[in-house]
């Protein structure tokens, strides 16, 4: 009997923890923790700029490892000043008041072999951006202007490094896409290389939680059992 009853303990518990384990294959948030943007501009393909870094502000990516989803990514950027080396329609510094970039519906590709951090190829489309800008030069200024740009895809590399106490995501890649200034011939090209790092800890969805309490209620059945 007691061998009996010490099965069912251990199978109580199995269903438990293997049951939660099924129910955590979801969707993973990662909130903001650090990152960067450097922003580069081109006009007809030609460089207009040389590369400026500047901090990202937050926001976050949600990703499903075990669909192979990009679910969603965030980002947003202020006060960040571009300083043109060739004057754009007559403007040689571009000022990003804010700016947001965000885009959905992505998918993952698993580089091998499996590692951690495991990597991933993503890709997500289309991205839209939008913001405030202004812009002084020779031209009459611009103070103010909202923007709105749509890039049909973005795509780049993802890292996800799991630990006892969670996972940390690191993300890169994107191009904002096409600006255009009133008085311009041609549009200008801005590329954003995104640097992201956000930190999730693992938190049991509800049916997760469900079988858990399901499988210590076995537990509990077998200890009165085996006290009687």
């Amino acid at each position: 009997m007691r061998t009996l009853l010490d099965r069912l303990l251990f199978a109580g518990l199995a269903a438990g923890f293997l049951g939660a384990a099924d129910a955590q294959a979801a969707p993973v948030l990662y909130p903001f923790t650090s990152g960067s943007v450097t922003l580069t501009a081109y006009v007809g393909g030609s460089s207009v700029m040389a590369p400026a870094s500047f901090a990202l502000d937050g926001q976050q990516v949600t990703i499903d490892e075990a669909a192979l989803t990009l679910d969603s990514l965030a980002f947003t950027l202020s006060d960040a000043s571009l300083t043109l080396t060739t004057p754009y329609a007559g403007y040689d510094t571009i000022h990003f008041d804010f700016a947001s970039i965000t885009a959905s519906g992505g998918t993952l590709v698993l580089v091998p072999p499996p590692d951690n951090p495991q990597e991933y190829a993503w890709a997500i489309g289309p991205v839209s951006v939008s913001g405030q800008i202004d812009a002084t030069g020779s031209g009459a200024p611009i103070s103010d202007s909202p923007f709105a740009i749509s890039n049909p895809s973005a795509s780049g590399s993802l890292f996800v490094a799991s630990a006892s106490g969670g996972s940390t995501l690191t993300l890169d890649g994107i191009t904002i896409g096409a600006l255009s200034i009133p008085g311009a011939s041609q549009p200008l090209v801005i590329k954003a290389d995104v640097t992201f790092e956000g930190s999730a800890s693992p938190v049991p969805e509800p049916g997760a939680v469900a079988l858990y309490t399901a499988g210590l209620g076995v537990v509990a059945t077998a200890l009165r059992r085996r006290a009687a």
